[in-house]
């Protein structure tokens, strides 16, 4: 029972430390994250600085490579 009891106690504790804990967000990782743009043609994210970028319309795109930027283009000037 005592065993038992300990055992509650140390999960109880485990959880209440490092579970409810904050996590914070370091100003590093949120420069990373906003350093990602989204490639339409493939539905992924680059990173911007390696993003082809294109402006349609006024409208700035980012391709993860050429091929999706002319896919991209190929399926506007069909739309137009």
């Amino acid at each position: 029972m005592k065993l038992f009891l300990i055992l509650v106690l140390v999960l109880l504790v485990y959880y209440l430390y490092f579970k409810k804990r904050k996590k914070t967000v370091s100003l590093k990782d949120k420069k990373k994250v906003a350093d990602l743009v989204f490639d339409e043609t493939c539905q992924t994210y680059v990173k911007k600085e390696e993003a082809l970028k294109i402006e349609v319309q006024g409208k700035t795109y980012y391709f993860c490579s050429k091929a999706c930027a002319e896919k991209f283009l190929a399926k506007t000037k069909n739309l137009s």
